[in-house]
């Protein structure tokens, strides 16, 4: 994993994107294309733009994180989303708020240090990795 962790794009800067390569396809249609093709250059633009918005937004994306990484990270906010709509639930008993609560926090802790620990099963820990221990010397519980 790498040790900045970067946001995935989202729905705003695909908009952003789709708008601006809009605007370099239209300047490209005027300059380029000979006078009975601009037309049918101009039209196809909004149907390109947001092709190629997706294209580039999906594969900056994937280029940031593993779809493992993504799916995990989802799991966790979909959890978050329960976890708080049972700590909001005023019909909900005292104990299992308070549970909520105690699990809410683990969860974000979890969310938080995902792109520090890895993910449990799939990724392992870059913790070894940091401190110079092989892989062989942290299963054996070898000191370093």
């Amino acid at each position: 994993m790498r040790d900045v962790s970067r946001s995935p794009v989202g729905i705003k800067t695909s908009i952003g994107a789709s708008t601006g390569i809009g605007a370099v396809l239209v300047t490209v249609c005027n300059q380029v294309l000979p006078a009975e093709w601009k037309e049918i250059g101009l039209s196809c633009v909004p149907l390109f733009s947001p092709v190629l918005s997706y294209g580039g937004v999906y594969l900056y994306n994937r280029l940031i994180e593993s779809p493992e990484v993504v799916a995990y990270k989802a799991r966790l906010r979909r959890d978050l989303r329960e976890l708080k709509s049972i700590i909001k639930d005023k019909h909900v008993a005292d104990e299992t708020r308070e549970q909520a609560r105690t699990d809410y926090s683990a969860t974000r802790l979890l969310l938080a240090n995902t792109g520090r620990n890895g993910i449990p099963g799939i990724l392992g820990s870059t913790d070894n990795q940091q401190s110079g221990a092989t892989l062989e010397e942290s299963e054996l519980g070898g000191n370093t």
